[in-house]
């Protein structure tokens, strides 16, 4: 990716450098995580708002790195949440940098913090919970917690400052 003259190196799925071959002209955006340690400094890039949400998650959990985080999302969000909701330790095994032991974690941890998902269509998020994840991320409260509470939300609270209302009632018992 070159922005203003300087090029950018961005690590992506397979799937997402399939879908993003421009044409000519073609405007693209693409969803970045800028993931910064002592001795590296990478962007990751996503098509889907979603992926890059599950992609942060993913980090989130002990023994997945980025790379790892990739690799899972090679496989569709639904597929991987059936997977983790069937406790499938097999299936996720399989997947490049996941061993028996880490996919046994990755099921532990998210299990019960899952994302709310409408699987059609790979949608993770509205983008009412995702605002409503952010503003509580950004207040200091921790992602588990955060994904528990909106796990929950109801549907009839689908205006910002009722979602919002709601969450942080929920959030504080």
């Amino acid at each position: 990716m070159t922005i203003g003259g300087v090029g950018y190196r961005v690590q992506c799925t397979k799937k997402t450098l399939q879908k993003c071959i421009p044409q000519v002209g073609q405007t693209l955006l693409i969803f970045t995580y800028h993931h910064i340690r002592e001795d590296r400094n990478d962007l990751f890039g996503f098509l889907d708002a979603n992926e890059s949400q599950f992609f942060e998650h993913l980090l989130g959990l002990s023994g997945i790195g980025p790379k790892t985080a990739l690799e899972i999302l090679e496989f569709p969000l639904s597929q991987i949440f059936e997977a983790v909701s069937a406790e499938e330790v097999g299936f996720l095994s399989q997947i490049k940098g996941l061993g028996k032991k880490t996919a046994s974690r990755m099921i532990l941890e998210l299990k019960g913090s899952l994302p709310r998902l409408s699987i059609e269509g790979e949608n993770a998020y509205s983008a009412l919970h995702t605002d409503i994840e952010q503003a509580l991320l950004h207040l200091g409260f921790p992602k588990e917690r955060v994904y528990r509470v909106l796990q929950n939300l109801p549907a009839e609270k689908n205006t910002p400052e009722d979602a919002l209302k709601w969450a942080l009632q929920q959030i504080s018992l």
